[in-house]
């Protein structure tokens, strides 16, 4: 499996909720695995983001 890069991948996902939210569309060729990487690239990002902020800031994020 190819990994993306966050950064595209984030776009993705950006770009995947703007639709639903704002145009009501619905990305008709994501499939339930396609929707379930997704959620595994959110959490990916979320982690990777609470990893730079306690190793360059000194804290962590509490679960809140």
């Amino acid at each position: 499996m190819k990994l993306p890069l966050l950064s595209d991948a984030l776009q993705d996902l950006i770009g995947s909720r703007h639709g639903v939210v704002h145009h009501f569309s619905v990305n008709r060729e994501l499939d339930r695995d396609g929707f379930l990487q997704l959620l595994h690239l959110f959490k990916a990002i979320i982690d990777a983001f609470e990893y730079e902020m306690t190793r360059r800031l000194g804290f962590a994020l509490g679960p809140g």
